[in-house]
C-alpha cells in the first residue's frame, strides 16, 4: 500500500512538473536563481572578447597588407644584393609570424561567435528539453509500474531519459558554468599578457601607418627606397618584441577559446553524467548476505 501511494505521488509530481514546464513556470523560477545573471555575464564576456578579437584581426590584416606591399615593391627597387636580402629576410619573418597570428585570431573569432550562437540556442530550447525529459521520465515510471516485465523497453526508456536529462543539464548548467569559469580563468591567467600583446601589435600597426607616406612617395625610386629602409629598420628593431607578442596572443586564444571552456565543460559533463547515472539507475546488484 505504501509503495502504491508513493508511485501515485511520483506520477502526480511529474504531471505537475510537466504542466509547470510547459507553462514556463519552472524556467522562469530558474532564471531568478542566478542563471539569468550568469547568462548576462557570459554575454558581456563574449561581446567584449569578440570586439577585442575583431580589433586585433583588423590590425593584423593591416600589417599583413603593408608587409605584402613592401615585399612586392622590393623587386622594383635597387637596394643592392646584401640590402635586398636583409630587408627581405626581416619582412618575410615578420610576415610569417603575423600570418600565423592572423589565422589564430580568425579561428578565435569564429569560435567565440559559435559559442555565442550555441548559448542563444540553448536558452531558446532548454524549456523544451526539460519538458521532454519529464514526459519520458513519467513514461518510465508508469511503464515500470504497469508492465515491470518489459525490462528491455524499460531499460531503453531509462537510457533515453538519462540522455535527455544530460542535455537539459547542459542547457541550464554545463555550458553557462563552463563558459563563466573559462572567463574567470581567462581574467586571472591569460588576459593580462594577451591584452599587453594585443596593444603591442596594434602599436606596430599604427607605427607602420605613420610611416605610410602620401602618394607622392611613390613618384621616385629614392623615396620608395627610403620608405622601405625605414620600415624594415623599424621591424628589425622590433622583431623579438613582435615574436613574443605573437606567442602570447596564440597561447591566449588557445587557452581562452579551447582549453579553458572545453576542459571545464568535460569536467562538469563527467560529474553530471555520474550523478544522473546514479539517479536513473539506482538499483545495483549486491551479493546477498547469508544468514548465519
Amino acid at each position: 500500500m505504501k509503495k502504491r501511494t508513493a508511485r501515485i505521488c511520483i506520477v502526480i509530481l511529474l504531471c505537475a512538473g510537466i504542466f509547470l514546464s510547459v507553462s514556463g513556470t519552472i524556467d522562469s523560477a530558474l532564471q531568478h536563481t542566478g542563471i539569468k545573471k550568469l547568462a548576462a555575464a557570459n554575454n558581456d564576456y563574449l561581446e567584449t572578447s569578440f570586439d577585442h578579437t575583431i580589433q586585433l584581426f583588423m590590425a593584423l590584416s593591416a600589417i599583413k597588407l603593408g608587409l605584402a606591399v613592401i615585399e612586392g615593391s622590393q623587386a622594383g627597387v635597387s637596394l643592392g644584393v646584401n640590402a635586398t636580402l636583409q630587408v627581405g629576410d626581416v619582412v618575410q619573418a615578420v610576415y610569417d609570424y603575423i600570418h600565423i597570428a592572423w589565422k589564430t585570431v580568425l579561428a578565435g573569432a569564429v569560435i567565440l561567435w559559435g559559442i555565442k550562437n550555441l548559448l542563444a540556442a540553448t536558452t531558446q530550447y532548454d524549456q523544451l528539453f526539460l519538458t521532454i525529459t519529464l514526459v519520458v521520465l513519467l513514461t518510465a515510471v508508469v511503464l515500470g509500474w504497469l508492465a515491470p516485465s518489459r525490462t528491455r523497453l524499460l531499460g531503453l526508456i531509462k537510457e533515453v531519459c538519462g540522455i535527455l536529462a544530460l542535455v537539459t543539464a547542459m542547457c541550464y548548467l554545463l555550458l553557462p558554468f563552463s563558459l563563466y569559469g573559462a572567463s574567470v580563468l581567462s581574467q586571472k591567467i591569460t588576459q593580462p599578457a594577451a591584452l599587453e600583446a594585443e596593444k603591442s601589435i596594434i602599436a606596430v600597426q599604427k607605427q607602420l601607418d605613420r610611416h605610410n607616406a602620401p602618394e607622392s612617395l611613390w613618384s621616385t625610386v629614392e623615396n620608395l627606397q627610403a620608405y622601405i629602409n625605414t620600415v624594415s629598420g623599424y621591424l628589425q628593431g622590433r622583431l623579438q618584441h613582435i615574436t613574443v607578442s605573437i606567442i602570447k596572443i596564440i597561447a591566449g586564444y588557445l587557452f581562452d577559446c579551447i582549453v579553458f571552456p572545453l576542459g571545464l565543460f568535460l569536467l562538469l559533463f563527467w560529474i553530471t553524467r555520474t550523478i544522473l547515472n546514479a539517479l536513473v539507475n539506482p538499483c545495483r546488484e549486491y551479493p546477498y548476505r547469508q544468514n548465519p
